[in-house]
C-alpha cells in the first residue's frame, strides 16, 4: 500500500510515540497526547469503557500502570490504514502474587490510533488475551478508600513536618520511589529514605497544595502543586503522585513534576 502524505505524517507521529514508549521517555509520550484524546477500552474491568479527554485517558493509563507495572517488550509492526494507524505490541505485566512469587503476563495487543494536529487523538485497544487481562485486573488486591485516606494523611503529615522516618513508616520495607525524568528508581526503605532526605535538604522551602485524589483498587493518584524557591525566587509546578499499596502500606510511589515556573 502506498500511503498518502497525511498517512505518512500519522505514521511518523505514532512511530515517534512508540519510540518514546520503548525508551521510557515519559515526557515525550505525554507531549504526544492530544488535549481531546479519547481512549476506548473493551471488556468489563474497571478501566473498560470510553475515557474522554487527555486527563481522563491519562488517569486510566496511570491506573493500569499502577496495577500491572506494564512495560513494552516489542513493537512488532506499525501499519497505516485509510484513516487509522494500528500498532501491534507485546507487553509484559508483573506483580507479586498472593504466595509472594512474581506473577507475569506477557501478551500481544493491537492499539489503533487516529492522529490530529501531530498528536494522538484517539486510541482503541484490542486485547489478544482478553480473558487473561480480565482475570488479572479482577484479582488485583484492594484497599479501602478510608484506609488510603488515613495512610496518605499520615504520610502527608510526615512531609509537612519534614520527618523522613514518619514518611518511611508509611511504606513497605521493599518500597520503591522514582521521580520520573529526575531520578532513577530507588529500591527499599534505606535507598528511598536517602532520596527523600536529599530532596528535603535541596529544597528547604518545599511545600505542596493538594488538588485532587482519585482512588483505584490498590492505588491512588494524587494531583497537586509543588512550591519551592530557586536562588531566592518563588517557583511552582503541577505534579502527580501515583501510589500503589500492599498490606495497608505504600509499596511504590511514582512522581511526575512538570517544569518549574514563576508564579
Amino acid at each position: 500500500m502506498t500511503a498518502s502524505n497525511d498517512d505518512r505524517d500519522a505514521v511518523e507521529v505514532v512511530q515517534a510515540y512508540c519510540d518514546a514508549w520503548l525508551a521510557g521517555d515519559t515526557m515525550t509520550v505525554l507531549s504526544l497526547y492530544h488535549d481531546d484524546l479519547t481512549l476506548e477500552w473493551p471488556g468489563r474491568h474497571r478501566f473498560a469503557g470510553v475515557h474522554v479527554g487527555q486527563k481522563a485517558s491519562i488517569e486510566a493509563l496511570i491506573g493500569l500502570q499502577s496495577e500491572t507495572n506494564r512495560i513494552p517488550i516489542e513493537v512488532v509492526d506499525v501499519m497505516a490504514g485509510s484513516n487509522t494507524v494500528a500498532v501491534s505490541v507485546v507487553e509484559r505485566w508483573s506483580r507479586d502474587g498472593d504466595d509472594g512469587e512474581p506473577k507475569v503476563l506477557e501478551h500481544a495487543r493491537i492499539l489503533e490510533y487516529t492522529v490530529q494536529d501531530q498528536q494522538l487523538r484517539t486510541c482503541r485497544v484490542f486485547e489478544s488475551a482478553h480473558y487473561d487481562v480480565e482475570d488479572w485486573l479482577a484479582s488485583a488486591s484492594a484497599i479501602s478508600d478510608a484506609d488510603v485516606v488515613e495512610l496518605l494523611t499520615r504520610c502527608s503529615a510526615g512531609w509537612a513536618a519534614r520527618d523522613v522516618k514518619a514518611i518511611i513508616a508509611c511504606h513497605t520495607d521493599d518500597t520503591t520511589f522514582e521521580n520520573h525524568g529526575l531520578t532513577v528508581v530507588a529500591h527499599g526503605n534505606k535507598a528511598v529514605s536517602e532520596v527523600f532526605e536529599t530532596l528535603l535538604a535541596d529544597h528547604p522551602e518545599l511545600s505542596t497544595t493538594p488538588l485532587r485524589t482519585t482512588f483505584g483498587a490498590d492505588h491512588a493518584i494524587v494531583e497537586y502543586e509543588v512550591h519551592t524557591s530557586i536562588d531566592g525566587g518563588a517557583m511552582w509546578a503541577p505534579a502527580v503522585d501515583v501510589f500503589r499499596f500492599r498490606d495497608g502500606l505504600i509499596a511504590s510511589k511514582d512522581t511526575w513534576v512538570s517544569e518549574l515556573r514563576s508564579p
